[in-house]
């Protein structure tokens, strides 16, 4: 088995995008010729991908006739919205000719997509051949409990994923303490059948369990299917300490008065700026949460935000706390609109790479 393995830790707010390839693989082993009529092909095909895949989020198609005939398969994540998955798959069809100009089997993965092409039939084939292994070097607190909870929920979401009326799609989430969620999807390429799928997603859970371990973020994607789990509980807080108050003050008060509006109102548009109190007791806060996550999830962030930064900074007057989720943030000196880089979290990202 040929697999690369990536070892990630993110920066925060610098989710992946539909533009940003996670990955490609390009068979060395099938070079052609940029104007044979492989290549001509493999253009045509990447014409129809682009044009008819956002209308259900996944095509299976071919290109020409004979020995020159071209096989194509592009799907996008089953919680990516339309529009989405159109930007996925034109950046896909771009990136993967100027990754593979010269191959004639080649995959690309994103985070909202995947596309693929070949001269030799794959559609319906378990394929875990190649495939890419993201794991956040950031471990879970509770490493027994998260495997515990972890296997329970892939078993439940597995399982769905091979119902009817599913499309390969199974995703769950499960609370591991009043703070960390754990959230986990799983898909299958709608090419296969039943029992590839369940078949596709062993291997794959196998070897996700075995790398990932106790990682808070990880992912194990295939040219059939791939597997994904994230424990969103919070990344870092600030609490500056020559802020110090009296629980009991006046602006602590305000403070929590505060934090009970961006709790209400936040998840409305993800974003909110607002103050509360007067004076010299006046406290001004923001919370946002990160642009692609629904309201719901906003809305749960938010909260544990709010809960856990008057754990963290009972005392503090100015106190930020980062989630996977959602930022938050209380001063009584007046921040908005101005630029703050001065406090902050930088998360080193150190990749390993090596072939089995």
């Amino acid at each position: 088995m040929n697999m690369l393995y990536i070892l990630l830790l993110s920066l925060y707010l610098s989710s992946c995008r539909g533009d940003d390839p996670l990955g490609n693989f390009c068979n060395e082993n099938t070079n052609i010729n940029s104007t044979s009529q492989v290549s001509l092909n493999i253009d045509r095909l990447l014409a129809e991908v682009v044009s008819k895949t956002s209308l259900t989020g996944y095509i299976a198609t071919s290109s020409g006739k004979g020995p020159d005939k071209v096989y194509g398969l592009a799907q996008c994540r089953g919680d990516v919205s339309s529009k989405d998955c159109s930007t996925c798959i034109q950046d896909a069809a771009k990136q993967i000719r100027q990754s593979c100009p010269n191959q004639a089997d080649a995959r690309i993965w994103y985070d909202y997509c995947f596309l693929r092409y070949s001269t030799e039939n794959f559609i319906g084939e378990v394929d875990t051949s190649n495939g890419i292994l993201y794991g956040n070097v950031a471990n879970v607190t509770d490493p027994k409990s998260f495997k515990k909870e972890l296997g329970a929920l892939m078993d439940n979401i597995r399982s769905e994923a091979v119902m009817p009326n599913t499309q390969g799609l199974g995703k769950g989430k499960i609370k591991l303490s009043p703070f960390v969620t754990l959230y986990a999807l799983v898909q299958c390429t709608r090419d296969l059948s039943k029992i590839n799928c369940a078949q596709c997603l062993a291997i794959a859970v196998e070897n996700f369990e075995n790398f990932c371990d106790s990682r808070k973020v990880c992912r194990a994607l295939y040219s059939s299917c791939y597997v994904r789990c994230t424990a969103a509980d919070e990344l870092g807080d600030y609490c500056d300490d020559d802020t110090n108050t009296n629980s009991s003050s006046q602006i602590s008060i305000n403070i929590d008065r505060l934090l009970a509006e961006v709790v209400s109102k936040t998840s409305l548009t993800g974003y909110i700026a607002t103050s509360s109190g007067r004076g010299p007791n006046k406290v001004y806060g923001l919370a946002q949460c990160r642009g692609d996550v629904s309201s719901k999830d906003c809305s749960s962030c938010i909260r544990d935000a709010a809960k856990q930064s008057r754990l963290s900074c009972p005392i503090h007057t100015d106190a930020r706390i980062w989630y996977d989720y959602c930022f938050r943030r209380y001063s009584k000196q007046n921040f908005i609109g101005d630029v703050d880089t001065l406090s902050g979290l930088l998360f080193a990202v150190r990749p390993n790479c090596r072939h089995l």
